[in-house]
């Protein structure tokens, strides 16, 4: 027991630091320079793009900070567009306003705050509305779509995907449409109609095959696979669980690969097979050891738990139980901990967005009694 309290301690303390990665001496230079063009730059536009090309840098890296610096984005944007402008700038505003509202709907669903989700995403479609910006539409159609099949609203989701996947074909863009083809594909599957499942995600693996986006055929693969074991097509599943690993391994997608070993692992399960069931189960445990991933770990668990105990390997059988129940645990305090975090976040946020209103407010103010001085 100490030894699984200790095993789980360090894959959670792994786990909150594998999303920090660490950035290129380049970058860090690159921020430095992007730093010092907010805080010297005249116009609120040059803040904008500065901002906008450090999130590009590090939101994949470190999401609290994109969340911040789009929330700074926003401010600026609001700040101003409460000015008179010309319709040059007006628009330009908006469409930076447009696209941080896209960005921080996005940081707030990868938090699972789906409430605030889609509260940003909304408003970044009215912008992209009033603007005419089809793409940014599409994108907020798509992303809204996301958002409602996460909250199991499988109508609605299936609703702005079709909203989405019409502009997206209309623009010609091949790579959103086989993104809506893949998520219009796993919205059927929710609602256990595998025929039109299957159908989605063939068209999306053809695009993906068209467009030679390697990551699209393997995910593709992987859902048609899912697909082919919940017909009860057991061996075809096998096929195209396999087939994705192929590719995943040559794009060196580990994460992905151990997805597919799981799915390969649970097939074998079904099918009573299970030393074969063991092998991929354990090959995955061991993926999500080294990339230091806690995602599904307690799948695996119960799974090897009950392999284990089929196979009358019983003292195995009755650590993985406990593994299982341990990363439950730890999993639902981590969510408490995060949803605190949330909180203090939003309240620290909404306290320095009031300070930097009032301070910015006065900049205009000054900026705009020198401006009648001069006159």
């Amino acid at each position: 027991m100490k030894f699984l309290s200790k095993y789980l301690y360090v894959l959670c303390l792994l786990f909150s630091f594998s999303i920090k990665a660490q950035l290129k001496e380049e970058q860090i230079q690159e921020i430095d320079s992007l730093k010092k063009i907010i805080s010297t730059a005249k116009h609120d536009s040059i803040k904008i793009n500065a901002l906008s090309d450090w999130d590009g840098i590090i939101y994949i890296s470190n999401p609290a900070l994109s969340l911040e610096l789009n929330q700074r984005i926003q401010d600026i944007c609001i700040l101003n567009l409460r000015n008179k402008l010309n319709a040059s700038e007006l628009k330009k505003f908006k469409i930076s306003l447009g696209k941080c509202y896209n960005i921080i709907g996005i940081c707030f669903y990868n938090q699972s705050n789906l409430e605030k989700a889609l509260e940003y995403q909304l408003n970044s479609l009215k912008i992209n509305i009033e603007i005419g910006n089809n793409k940014g539409i599409s994108d907020s159609y798509h992303n809204i779509g996301n958002i409602y099949r996460l909250q199991f609203k499988l109508d609605n989701a299936l609703n702005y995907y079709s909203k989405s996947l019409k502009i997206k074909e209309e623009l010609g863009d091949k790579d959103g449409m086989g993104n809506c083809y893949n998520n219009i594909g796993i919205t059927y599957r929710y609602l256990g109609d595998l025929k039109k499942s299957l159908e989605y995600q063939l068209n999306s693996l053809k695009i993906s095959e068209e467009i030679f986006d390697k990551k699209g055929i393997a995910n593709s693969y992987n859902n048609i696979g899912i697909i082919y074991k919940m017909s009860g097509e057991l061996e075809k599943s096998l096929e195209y669980f396999q087939n994705s690993i192929s590719i995943k391994k040559e794009i060196g997608d580990k994460k992905g690969i151990g997805n597919s070993y799981y799915n390969i692992g649970i097939v074998y399960k079904d099918q009573g097979n299970y030393q074969k069931a063991l092998e991929f189960l354990l090959k995955e445990k061991n993926i999500k050891n080294q990339i230091n991933v806690i995602n599904n770990l307690d799948n695996t668990s119960l799974a090897l738990s009950q392999v284990y105990k089929k196979l009358g390997k019983y003292k195995q059988a009755l650590e993985m139980h406990e593994l299982y129940m341990e990363i439950k645990d730890s999993i639902a305090k981590m969510d408490a901990e995060e949803e605190l975090y949330k909180f203090e976040v939003d309240k620290e946020y909404e306290l320095k967005k009031q300070a930097d209103s009032i301070k910015h407010a006065d900049e205009i103010l000054i900026q705009q009694a020198e401006n009648l001085a001069k006159e």
